[in-house]
């Protein structure tokens, strides 16, 4: 793709993003062939919609999800300043386009990890990574998800949307946040199924491989940013009205209304 085709499907993506509205899709011509053109629509993306970047999200995240969407390696998007709530928390519906909620566990920063040559290691990153649970607000600008590709969809900042964040936890690194199980509820319904398996991601090994992708890029993480590493569960619609409550084991609960 040439310069100008990655701002013109950047325009199409950050026009639909900034009036809350869906395309069908992105024209033949304007569709990426790689990952890399993939995150060059997404980075022209960003500074057309001109929000500070205060996160990332990872999905799919995990080896099972990974093969069932379709995806060679985790796609990656940004998350913005004017979409991070606390819980509990109230988002308009119609905000962020196919809502669908996934229960996740973030990481917060508590110092910078510069982009550099040298790979990080887990070691480096647990000492500076406090825990949060989160409720992921996914949501894309195509009619129909499903129907555009893994690139198209990276291109189209990841499927980031909304990040709904509880209270932190600092002593998590004994934790087995792979088979903690998250019991989310719907309007008081039937719990969601948790994923398992492979299709539950390792929110560190998630982390470290983010720092060391975006170092690649030229990106580092800062103090402060969140980093969303992966569902821990199916990803129900999210409708006008609902009501979302999901407790983290003895970690915590979170609290979302669509209003």
């Amino acid at each position: 793709m040439n310069e100008d085709a990655v701002r013109n499907a950047a325009k199409l993506l950050a026009g639909a993003w900034l009036n809350m509205t869906t395309i069908e899709g992105l024209p033949s011509d304007l569709r990426p062939g790689s990952f890399e053109e993939a995150y060059a629509i997404q980075d022209e993306m960003a500074e057309l919609i001109g929000q500070k970047t205060v996160g990332w999200k990872i999905g799919p995240a995990s080896s099972g999800l990974m093969r069932a969407q379709g995806f060679d390696e985790p796609g990656v998007g940004r998350l913005f300043e004017p979409n991070i709530y606390r819980s509990p928390a109230e988002l308009h519906h119609g905000r962020i386009t196919d809502a669908k909620l996934e229960c996740e566990f973030a990481l917060r920063l508590s110092a910078d990890a510069p982009s550099r040559d040298e790979p990080y290691t887990a070691e480096e990153l647990v000492p500076i990574a406090v825990l949060c649970p989160v409720f992921d607000v996914a949501g894309y600008r195509f009619v129909t998800p499903e129907a555009n590709s893994p690139l198209d969809r990276v291109a189209d900042m990841g499927g980031a949307g909304a990040l709904v964040v509880g209270d932190e936890i600092p002593e998590w690194q004994d934790l087995d946040l792979q088979t903690l199980q998250v019991d989310l509820r719907i309007d008081g319904g039937p719990p969601v199924t948790n994923f398992e398996g492979d299709y539950r991601s390792n929110p560190l090994e998630v982390v470290v491989w983010l720092a060391n992708f975006l170092s690649r890029r030229g990106i580092g993480l800062r103090k402060g940013d969140l980093v969303s590493t992966g569902s821990a569960t199916h990803a129900p619609a999210l409708y006008s009205g609902a009501s979302a409550i999901a407790t983290f084991g003895d970690l915590g609960e979170l609290r979302l209304t669509m209003i």
